[in-house]
């Protein structure tokens, strides 16, 4: 939280309301980056199994080409997205964009199977 703070506030002279999106992306990669130090010596219960080194790879693809799926919507929305009265409504169509596409797309190339994520919700109730 410091560091998001610390680049947040330092960042705002130079670039902006846009200080906050990268302040928060450094700090979120630098929380990875202590999760990753802090859980190597946590032994074999740490490691990444043969499932997530295989679905890994095909997860950032699914993430890739939903950033270039919410790119190309947002050029074709961009006149609703600009609309007064419009706006809410197409920023809704591009929330379901991308999550649409995201499991859509995951579930094509094998990132992951739909009904993994229905038996996790089940074991939460």
């Amino acid at each position: 939280m410091a560091i998001n703070a610390v680049i947040a506030v330092g960042l705002m002279p130079f670039i902006g309301f846009l200080a906050a999106a990268v302040a928060t992306t450094v700090s979120g990669w630098v929380m990875v980056w202590q999760l990753w130090r802090g859980c190597r010596s946590m032994g074999v219960e740490a490691r990444l199994d043969a499932r997530m080194r295989s679905r890994g790879p095909k997860i950032v693809i699914a993430a890739l080409l939903m950033g270039v799926l919410l790119w190309v919507s947002i050029l074709v929305l961009g006149p609703m997205l600009g609309a007064k009265h419009w706006r809410f409504l197409g920023l809704t169509i591009l929330i379901a964009t991308g999550i649409i596409g995201y499991f859509g797309i995951g579930t094509l190339i094998g990132a992951f199977r739909l009904a993994e994520f229905r038996r996790a919700l089940g074991r939460q109730r």
